[in-house]
């Protein structure tokens, strides 16, 4: 598979350095415009990238710009599409990732506040105090996609307990965990 080319004068991908353009070089491991890579004072532990800013050097083939445009590459070449088309799926790739990893973690978050009001409901019921605070049901809304994550009830919280509920035993009646998966 085809390789993605830098310039060793710029530092930016799509050309080599024989045809690059820039008018200053720029240091491979600190981005200056100062000095060469040659003559860095820079020390490697605090590199920047001059292609995506992070903590490393511009060879560095795990750098985010590299990667998408390997990827956007292979893409080219299996699919037999332009490198534009392909440029433009790898984005789209990368907007979905992150759009799934965000509402990942807000999900994470909600289903912690779930169990953690369910946990707390169940201590409540264990202790023998009459009320509790009511447990958030999962709405269809909270879940983003619902083809992959499997359906639950609207009934997934525990039903509430309360003096009224006690049975003439004196005993305090269990929550229904119908459909519950917590």
């Amino acid at each position: 598979m085809a390789k993605p080319i830098r310039s060793n004068k710029c530092q930016a991908f799509g050309h080599k350095t024989a045809s690059c353009e820039a008018t200053t070089a720029v240091c491979s491991r600190c981005s200056s415009k100062k000095h060469g890579y040659t003559s860095c004072p820079v020390d490697k532990k605090h590199a920047q990238c001059a292609n995506c800013g992070e903590n490393h050097n511009v060879a560095y083939m795990g750098c985010i710009k590299y990667r998408s445009i390997d990827r956007a590459l292979n893409i080219s070449v299996k699919q037999g599409i332009s490198y534009r088309d392909a440029v433009m799926q790898v984005k789209k790739m990368y907007t979905e990732e992150k759009t799934r990893s965000t509402s990942t973690s807000s999900d994470i978050t909600q289903q912690t506040e779930r169990v953690q009001g369910a946990k707390k409901a169940t201590s409540a019921v264990d202790s023998g105090t009459g009320t509790i605070m009511s447990v958030p049901a999962c709405k269809k809304t909270d879940r983003t996609d619902d083809k992959t994550r499997k359906e639950t009830s609207a009934k997934a919280t525990p039903t509430l307990v309360s003096e009224a509920n006690k049975s003439a035993s004196g005993h305090t009646t269990s929550p229904s965990t119908t459909g519950d998966q917590l």
